[in-house]
């Protein structure tokens, strides 16, 4: 085999260390805040969405009387672009005549926190929250690599050399 040198060689094994690291993520559910009807300030409790959900989702609900709750739950894939509900205005509930639906999702764990805004439109929720950390996270080994790349081009070989 060919010799390699230092630089090349903690440069495939940072490689080989990271890489699975940023690309395989272990097969997790989204959690989301589970309440009917939300009580004050209470976001509810965290449950597991099913397999087959992609959002979370807070709403109101308004019943036929004018009485309207909040509520969170997981929502399914595609109902959120089934374009029947919106975060701006009420719609139809279909499964309970007379009563009507204003429905904001997001994609990210626990990110159905907020209380709906009637201004907001869907997606915006998802911008607001703070609780998707995983970018800043994900940064940091790319930046790890590049940089131990440039040690392998002789860049920065006196700081390999230490």
């Amino acid at each position: 085999m060919f010799p390699l040198e230092r630089a090349t060689t903690v440069l495939l094994v940072v490689v080989g260390i990271l890489l699975p690291e940023v690309f395989i993520q272990p097969a997790q559910g989204l959690d989301c805040y589970h309440c009917e009807p939300c009580i004050g300030d209470d976001p509810g409790h965290v449950s597991e969405c099913p397999k087959n959900t992609t959002q979370c989702a807070i709403g109101e609900r308004e019943y036929e009387n004018g009485k309207r709750i909040v509520f969170r739950s997981c929502l399914g894939a595609g109902q959120a672009e089934s374009g029947i509900y919106s975060c701006d205005k009420f719609a139809a509930f279909p499964e309970k005549p007379g009563e009507k639906l204003r429905v904001c999702w997001c994609d990210t764990t626990l990110c159905n926190e907020e209380e709906p805004k009637p201004d907001v439109r869907n997606g915006e929720l998802l911008s607001t929250t703070d609780n998707d950390d995983s970018s800043s996270s994900q940064l940091l080994p790319f930046g790890f690599i590049i940089l131990m790349s440039l040690s392998s081009n002789g860049l920065g070989r006196s700081w390999l050399e230490l």
